[in-house]
C-alpha cells in the first residue's frame, strides 16, 4: 500500500487529478438512465461468475478517423516501460478471452469477446513463457459493439474504448494443472492508478493524432460505473466502482 499512497500523492502534487478535458457529454457511452456497457467482464460465452471490473475509459481521441483499440494499444506501447506487448499472437494460455455486456435497443444485450489484449511488464523477469510473465494485463472493447446493437441517437462512432486492467502473477503450477497460468495479485484500484501513472508521463518523441508531444490528460475516479464496485475475482480484491478516464490527446 505504500506505492498506492505515494502514487496518489504524486498525482495530487502535479495537479492532474481534476485535469480539464474536453467534455464527454456528446459521447454515446451513457444514456439518461444507464451505461451502454456493463461494469464487469464475464466468461467467453457470457456466463459464469463475475470477472474483472471495468476500470478505465479512453476518450476523447481528437481528429483521427480510425481510432479503435489499435490506437489505444499504440499509445500504451509508447508510454509503457520497460515494455508493452500486443497479445493477439501469443499463446492461448497467455490471453484467455472474456466478454463484456453491451445493451441492445428494447432490452437485452450482446456479450462480445474483447477486441484486443495487451501486457505491460512490471520489471520482474521470468525465463518461462516470457510473453506470460508477471504483468499488467488489459482487455479492451471499442464502442462499435454498442453501435451495431443500437439504433439510439449517439455521437460519432469510434469515439471511445473501455477496458478492464489488472495485475497478475505467473504461476507454473497452475499451468501444469491446466488451470491457466496467472492469478490476480494486486487490487483493482491500485492497477487503475498505475496505468494512469504510465500514460501521464511524456515519453520522448511520441505524438498524438494532432501531432502534439507529451503525456496524456486524465480524470481519476471520473464516474460511477454500475456493476464495477465490490470484491471481484478469485482473490476477492476490492474495486471502488469508479471508472477513470484517460484522454488519447497529449497535453
Amino acid at each position: 500500500m505504500k506505492y498506492f499512497g505515494a502514487a496518489i500523492a504524486s498525482l495530487l502534487a502535479v495537479g492532474l487529478i481534476a485535469l480539464s478535458l474536453p467534455s464527454a457529454g456528446d459521447a454515446h457511452f451513457k444514456g439518461k438512465k444507464r451505461w451502454y456497457m456493463g461494469g464487469e467482464t464475464r466468461g467467453p460465452s457470457g456466463g459464469g461468475p463475475g470477472g474483472d471490473p471495468v476500470n478505465l475509459f479512453f476518450y476523447p481521441y481528437g481528429t483521427d478517423s480510425n481510432h479503435q483499440t489499435n490506437v489505444t494499444m499504440g499509445h500504451l506501447g509508447a508510454h509503457w516501460t520497460p515494455q508493452w506487448t500486443d497479445l493477439k499472437d501469443s499463446r492461448p494460455i497467455c490471453r484467455g478471452q472474456q466478454s463484456l455486456r453491451f445493451d441492445v435497443d428494447g432490452g437485452g444485450f450482446v456479450r462480445p469477446l474483447d477486441d484486443a489484449q495487451g501486457s505491460g511488464w512490471d520489471g520482474r523477469f521470468r525465463l518461462f513463457l516470457p510473453e506470460c510473465r508477471d504483468r499488467y494485463h488489459g482487455r479492451l472493447w471499442a464502442d462499435i459493439h454498442h453501435i451495431r446493437a443500437s439504433n439510439e441517437p449517439h455521437g460519432p462512432s469510434q469515439s471511445w474504448v473501455t477496458a478492464a486492467f489488472h495485475h497478475e502473477d505467473l504461476q507454473g503450477r497452475r499451468i501444469l494443472a491446466g488451470e491457466g497460468g496467472h492469478i490476480v495479485d494486486l487490487d483493482w484500484d491500485r492497477v487503475e492508478l498505475a496505468v494512469i501513472e504510465k500514460m501521464r508521463r511524456n515519453r520522448g518523441g511520441h505524438r498524438d493524432v494532432q501531432g502534439v508531444q507529451g503525456g496524456h490528460g486524465f480524470q481519476y475516479r471520473w464516474k460511477v460505473l454500475p456493476g464495477s464496485k465490490g470484491h471481484k475475482g478469485d482473490r476477492n480484491f476490492y474495486s471502488d466502482g469508479r471508472i477513470s478516464r484517460i484522454s488519447m490527446l497529449h497535453r
